[in-house]
């Protein structure tokens, strides 16, 4: 007969607590490695993916980070392309979007998603709702790049809306997302 004592009930539910949170984030960098192999085969895109360990450090790579890598991937020549179309998905707040408008300049297009307006950005095309489903009406091939700024650990579906990406995506398109992990 074993007696626990309320410190050793304590740690040992901190312990199970733990393995249960690093199983969950194995699991996470599984779905996305799988994902990636499975967008490389079906078309040649570029996938992006940012996972922070926390949301501090997703905020932080959104506020700087992204945007660097905007720039050092091509993005901004892309984004910038007449008649190019670049989809913000989660505005928010706007603070990509005030940059997105400046790389994206007059010629090409910028649309901002989000679950309430007002558009952070005036002027530019602002669609309310969810984005999981808005993608479902989208014709095929009509965006060339993505972007969502830790908004997709929200969604029901991240591995469907991987999909809707890249089928609305034309060749040579770009999803940019940053997400944060359990923690």
């Amino acid at each position: 007969l074993m007696v626990m004592t309320a410190t050793g009930a304590a740690l040992a539910m901190l312990v199970v607590m733990l393995v249960l949170v690093m199983v969950v984030m194995v699991l996470m960098l599984i779905m996305v490695v799988v994902m990636f192999m499975l967008i490389m085969v079906v078309r040649p895109v570029m996938v992006i993916v940012i996972l922070g360990k926390s949301r501090d450090i997703a905020a932080g790579i959104d506020n700087g980070e992204l945007l660097q890598l905007i720039e050092k991937h091509g993005l901004a020549e892309k984004m910038s392309t007449s008649g190019a179309r670049t989809i913000e998905l989660g505005s928010g707040t706007g603070f990509l979007s005030r940059h997105l408008d400046r790389i994206c300049g007059n010629d090409a297009t910028l649309e901002l998603w989000d679950l309430a307006g007002p558009s952070p950005v005036p002027g530019r095309t602002f669609r309310e709702g969810d984005a999981e489903t808005r993608l479902w009406n989208e014709a095929d091939a009509s965006a060339d790049v993505i972007l969502s700024a830790s908004t997709v650990q929200w969604f029901n579906s991240p591995s469907r809306f991987i999909g809707e990406c890249m089928r609305i995506l034309r060749p040579g398109g770009i999803i940019l997302f940053s997400t944060f992990l359990p923690g």
